[in-house]
Parts: C-alpha cells; structure tokens; sequence
C-alpha cells in the first residue's frame, strides 16, 4: 500500500531581518506541508545554499542588506529553473512588485497578510501554481500605477 502524501516542501528562506526569518522558518519548519532547509540573510550566502540544499521554493524577500532582491529572484530562475521563487516583502510600491514579476518570481506576497495567506501561497508555489496578495494582483491586472494596500504594511 502507498503512501498518497506528499512530501513536505523544502524551503529556503532569504531575509536579513533575523527575527522575522527564524520565526517564519520556526512555524513553517512546525508544519507538515513544509520542511525548512536553511535560512540566508544575503544573496550570496542564499547562492551557496541553493547549490548545495535540495530546494523546492525560495521564499525571498526584496529588500536585503545592500542587495537588490530581484537579483537574487533572477538569478535562482536562471541557474535552478525548477525551483519556485516567492518573494515576500513589506513593500508593493509599482516598482518593486514590476521587476520581481519581470525576473521571474511565481508570487509576490506581503508580510502584513494573514499567515494562513502566507502558508497557502507558500503551498500553491510549491504544487507550481502562483500567488499573489490580493492588492497586487488586482494591480497586475489592471495595469494600473501600483496596488494600493488595503490594510497598512
């Protein structure tokens, strides 16, 4: 008889803000839908991760310490194509949600959403759908200026 689960998704998470990724990584890592395999706070040491760890999504934020997050999103596409990459940040300025489409991310979600939003994107990506938060989607498709949150962030 098999065993018709599937197996947890295995995470990296990319922030340098180390409270809020060693808690994320904590609540997810507690789940059974996920498996968190290292946690970065820079872009090269997110690299480095990637090449060595089995990942099935890079949860990335856009803003990291001197870098440019949608590097690092373009990066992963173009190096491990199979890896799902969901950026979730604090900020859905036009700008910032454009470029993390345009080099490739599967979602972009913010870090004022609910986490049950969060871990269900999270999921979604992972099975290689996409997510959005509801404000940035409704920007994407309308091709507006940019989202306008609809609760602070």
């Amino acid at each position: 008889m098999s065993d018709d689960r599937a197996a947890p998704a295995r995470l990296l998470i990319v922030d340098d803000h180390t409270l809020f990724a060693s808690s994320l990584s904590r609540l997810l890592d507690a789940s059974e839908r996920f498996t968190v395999v290292g946690v970065c706070a820079d872009a090269p040491s997110a690299l480095e991760a990637l090449a060595t760890a089995s990942v099935d999504v890079a949860v990335v934020d856009l803003r990291l310490a001197g870098e440019d997050g949608t590097v690092l999103v373009r990066t992963i596409r173009q190096r491990w194509p199979d890896i799902a990459v969901l950026v979730v940040s604090g900020s859905s300025d036009s700008e910032s949600v454009r470029r993390a489409v345009d080099a490739g991310c599967h979602g972009y979600l913010l870090k004022g959403q609910p986490i049950a939003e969060l871990t269900a994107g999270i999921a979604a990506v992972a099975r290689g759908g996409r997510a959005f938060a509801p404000d940035v989607a409704r920007f994407l498709a309308s091709g507006s200026d940019g989202p306008t949150p609809s609760r602070p962030i």
